[in-house]
């Protein structure tokens, strides 16, 4: 009797919560400005647990979902080193077993609720298991 071989099952790697969610802050808009700018106090800061030994330098994926969000660049000395910025997205190195970044937004409206998704960047091997961050401006 032949028994099926069973897909190895996949390493997770996920990403918790260790500061920075539920913060709120105020929006400014600049005169003549059609953006708002929210920049929150602490940032956003995720520690990483699980995942292969063997993987390397682990990345971690911001991404703010809610419609017309951006990160806008801020301040070389007080931004991580981001490896990847794309409006919506940053891509930080893990360092310490936690990754971060200041939460510093843009959008058309000064009140809005952002949600932020951090997730390790995987190779096939392994699955993701994302963390959320609910942060509001006012």
């Amino acid at each position: 009797m032949l028994h099926a071989a069973h897909p190895p099952v996949p390493v997770v790697v996920r990403a918790v919560v260790v500061s920075g969610d539920k913060q709120q802050a105020h929006a400014y808009a600049a005169a003549g400005s059609k953006a708002y700018l929210t920049e929150f106090p602490q940032p956003l800061v995720v520690r990483i647990e699980g995942g292969s030994a063997d993987h390397g330098a682990r990345l971690v994926r911001f991404r703010c979902t809610t419609p017309g969000c951006v990160f806008p660049p801020v301040d070389a000395d007080a931004e991580p080193k981001s490896l990847e910025r794309h409006g919506q997205t940053l891509v930080v190195a893990v360092e310490n077993g936690r990754a971060q970044i200041r939460a510093f937004v843009r959008a058309q409206n000064p009140a809005v609720t952002y949600t932020i998704v951090a997730e390790p960047v995987n190779d096939n091997s392994e699955r993701a298991v994302a963390a959320t961050f609910t942060i509001v401006s006012r």
